[in-house]
């Protein structure tokens, strides 16, 4: 039996950066109770009939339209960060910021720009202020270090990565034209010949 490795919630680190040139300084918020960051593949789906029998429901191919990325977060609100989120929120420009995952074999980092989407605030009677968050992606989201991708496009890829992976994809297109009419071309000769 191979025991899984746990990742605790101290090695699973948001920070915001402060946009200072040349060099920018990133700092994490004080008290999240909870944090996620997500990803989401936009697909477009084209529906494949069958030839032989157009009664049958046909089946669904997919392809990659859009890729976007989130980070959530909640949890109780530090009065020293009030400040923070507000003027985050009212600015239009995007702030970098940077999760970074901490294994026992290193860290993963991922990093790009966003926008703070939501800055919501609650208290009930008793208790404490809470806060939640959603931090919405603009553009790529980069990993250091870089993805294994074993097949096909990676949204880290470079833009030459991303170039090479869409001429392979038309040379397959290609490929799979040319094969499905080669039946067609053959029986067009039997009857020919016949």
């Amino acid at each position: 039996m191979t025991a899984v490795k746990p990742i605790g919630f101290e090695d699973f680190v948001l920070t915001l950066g402060d946009g200072a040139t040349p060099t920018e300084v990133f700092t994490a918020p004080c008290a999240f109770a909870a944090r996620a960051l997500n990803f989401t593949k936009n697909l477009n789906e084209i529906i494949v009939p069958d030839c032989s029998d157009e009664a049958k429901p046909g089946w669904i191919h997919r392809d990659p339209l859009s890729i976007t990325w989130d980070i959530t977060g909640e949890g109780m609100l530090d009065e020293g960060s009030i400040d923070t989120w507000d003027e985050w929120f009212l600015q239009t420009a995007f702030k970098n910021v940077k999760v970074t995952i901490t294994k026992s074999s290193g860290t993963i980092v991922y990093s790009g720009g966003a926008h703070l989407q939501s800055f919501n605030r609650t208290a009930s009677v008793r208790e404490f202020l809470m806060y939640n968050v959603a931090i919405a992606g603009t553009g790529a989201l980069a990993r250091t270090p870089p993805a294994v991708v074993l097949a096909g496009a990676s949204f880290m890829d470079s833009a030459d990565d991303a170039a090479a992976f869409e001429a392979q994809r038309a040379a397959n297109r290609a490929r799979r034209a040319e094969a499905a009419a080669q039946p067609a071309k053959s029986g067009k000769k039997a009857k020919e010949a016949a």
